[in-house]
């Protein structure tokens, strides 16, 4: 890693794929495989999202305003820790804010290379894909930037008909 140094107030805030409509984002570092990453975020007045998860510990330092997480006020000047795998949220903003978070590098390096990926899941029996399915990729399908794109990563990695016959027996077990 290099030190890097740059003024990020001169940066543009872009729209923050995955989060609510008018949630802004500036992304200060973002490192490759087992590199965590830095970003501002800010967050409208009436800002609501779902609770959800990381694979990683998650910081935050709030910069302006104020947000609301499972019933208490984070405000300007406050830090917080958040352990990977924890829910945390659902979030909600009256006033609207900006906030430093610190993704910490991840310990497991999930290959996001699908040949890597193929290669990995095609030593697994069915039963050991169904529970990787079933275990692992809820939380990483989190940290994506939507559905879609997780969907075509299973797809890459365990096959069409497999994904399919997945998603059929999800559905399934979340109508009884």
């Amino acid at each position: 890693m290099e030190e890097i140094t740059f003024n990020y107030e001169k940066m543009k805030w872009t729209d923050a794929p995955g989060y609510p409509e008018g949630s802004k984002i500036k992304i200060l570092r973002e490192g490759g495989p087992g590199e965590g990453k830095t970003f501002l975020r800010k967050i409208k007045r009436g800002f609501k999202m779902e609770g959800h998860s990381h694979t990683t510990v998650e910081q935050h330092i709030v910069l302006k305003g104020e947000y609301e997480s499972e019933g208490k006020v984070v405000k300007a000047g406050t830090y917080r820790l958040i352990p990977k795998h924890e829910t945390h949220g659902p979030f909600k903003s009256s006033k609207g804010a900006v906030v430093l978070v610190i993704w910490d590098p991840e310990k497991e390096v999930i290959p996001m290379d699908t040949e890597e990926m193929k290669k990995a899941v095609q030593t697994l029996s069915r039963e050991e894909k169904i529970k990787f399915l079933q275990d692992v990729v809820p939380l990483v399908c989190r940290d994506l930037s939507g559905d879609e794109e997780c969907i075509d990563m299973l797809k890459e990695a365990f096959g069409d008909i497999f994904v399919r016959e997945m998603m059929k027996r999800s559905e399934e077990m979340i109508i009884i």
